[in-house]
């Protein structure tokens, strides 16, 4: 909960897993495997008690090996593949931007002093946050990872549209689905060259615009 101290590390454990593009999970699961479609993980804090999830959303026939690509990645934080020094004050520097960021905006502030009220029963205690990010260390995200990210801590939630089940049904029995992808290719003098992949097995709409330039994500 927010008056735990372990609060700060859940919010830089979760950027490490998967707050932005450079994050663990994004780049394992969804660039490197293509498991999956989205995926984020963060921590959600009230005054009373938090949760620590990671959520992802697949393509049919891949949720499995999704699910599995995501435990391992979430185990490992704390076990074969510790956190870095680099990735921390990767985070933290993020994490930092954004708090300061956040009081550029008026309600935000208010916000801020709202919350830091009821949470904490002082109003300027949240200006405390990025002290209280400084203060962590590799071995105190393994140390909260490892009592936290464990089997019998977590509850898991599937959310399967019933279109997908039959399609995955018929595939199963080797049975040929009526809907067919399709991929088509749109090229405009001046324009970047666009992709169109049309897949009708789910009610799903994603229109996504690429643009040569800039930073995609930290590899390293």
């Amino acid at each position: 909960n927010a008056l735990d101290s372990r609060s700060t590390i859940f919010d830089v454990l979760g950027f490490i897993l998967g707050g932005d593009s450079s994050s663990r999970l994004v780049r394992k699961i969804q660039n490197e495997k293509e498991l999956d479609l989205n995926i984020e993980c963060c921590q959600y804090t009230t005054p009373w008690n938090g949760a620590f999830f990671a959520a992802a959303s697949s393509e049919p026939g891949k949720a499995e090996a999704m699910k599995a690509a995501l435990f391992k990645e979430l185990y490992a934080i704390s076990g074969k593949r510790p956190p870095t020094k680099k990735e921390i004050e990767r985070v933290l520097a993020q994490l930092s931007v954004n708090f300061i960021r956040s009081l550029r905006c008026l309600n935000s502030v208010s916000e801020l002093i709202g919350k830091s009220l009821l949470y904490y029963g002082n109003p300027s205690y949240a200006l405390k946050y990025i002290d209280e990010l400084k203060k962590i260390t590799p071995q105190k995200i393994i140390e909260t990872a490892s009592e936290f990210i464990k089997d019998d801590n977590c509850s898991i939630v599937e959310l399967v549209p019933e279109e997908t089940e039959k399609l995955i049904l018929s595939r199963s029995n080797g049975i040929k689905s009526k809907s067919e992808k399709k991929m088509s290719m749109i090229k405009k003098n001046k324009l970047p060259r666009g992709i169109v992949y049309s897949d009708r097995t789910l009610p799903l709409i994603d229109i996504v615009f690429v643009f040569q330039g800039g930073t995609i994500c930290e590899t390293k």
